[in-house]
């Protein structure tokens, strides 16, 4: 860090202590006349659902009642915007018009991890992409140009990595399942590799089946020992 830059930052200081501070108290605010606070179903998968689609049609009127006030009845009509995330009927939106070509492999519950792959082209700007990662679904927008699938199970959004490859210009996301028995780390997320993470499954797998097949093997020698010494026993 540049001397200037420490300068700066502290210039920057008490202004951002004052946001701080008052975003601190309208967070307090907000959780004093939450109607829903003392509702114990409020962390649901159908109340967190129902929330998602309040603040999308929040953030949808609010952009609305913004483009009606600087609107002029001279000014032409404004190209239509991406897709909303959810449908009329309060179902999650599922398309691709961008389309793109990607891997979704939302089925894996063997590693835990659900993993969405999409192909964009390798000099696409980063800052022409944005990503929309919901415990639901994911979402991205490229150019306008939204690619939104649904999950079937329930991902923890704040664990979950976004990578972009420097080779390829692929967007990665990988999703750690809720619930799933292993906890994975970020770092661990980060170095994921699906193939491997196969192949390494299988060896396990097999080491586990030769070491049950040895102790059954072992298992009928000892009864064939046993018989054996019986029989003596009787014939003496």
């Amino acid at each position: 860090m540049l001397k200037s830059d420490r300068i700066q930052a502290a210039q920057q200081l008490p202004f951002l202590e004052k946001e701080l501070e008052k975003a601190a108290l309208e967070n307090v605010y907000k959780k004093e006349i939450d109607p829903d606070k003392d509702n114990p179903n409020r962390y649901t998968k159908e109340y967190r659902r129902k929330l998602y689609k309040e603040i999308e049609e929040e953030k949808i009127e609010k952009e609305k009642e913004k483009n009606s006030k600087s609107k002029s009845p001279w000014d032409p009509e404004p190209p239509q915007g991406p897709h909303s995330a959810y449908k009329d009927n309060g179902e999650i939106r599922i398309c691709n018009q961008g389309k793109f070509d990607f891997y979704f492999n939302e089925e894996n519950f063997v590693s835990g991890i659900t993993l969405f792959e999409l192909k964009l082209p390798k000099y696409l700007q980063t800052t022409q992409i944005q990503v929309d990662l919901n415990p639901q679904y994911v979402r991205v927008i490229v150019k306008d140009k939204v690619t939104q699938l649904k999950f079937n199970y329930e991902v923890i959004v704040e664990k979950s990595v976004i990578q972009r490859s420097t080779t390829t210009g692929h967007l990665v996301i990988k999703c750690p399942i809720l619930g799933y028995e292993k906890k994975w780390t970020g770092i661990e997320l980060a170095t994921y590799n699906e193939e491997e993470f196969k192949q390494m499954k299988k060896k396990q797998n097999e080491i586990k089946k030769k070491k049950e097949n040895e102790e059954e093997n072992l298992d009928v020698d000892n009864i064939l020992k046993e018989k054996n010494k019986q029989k003596k026993n009787e014939c003496i």
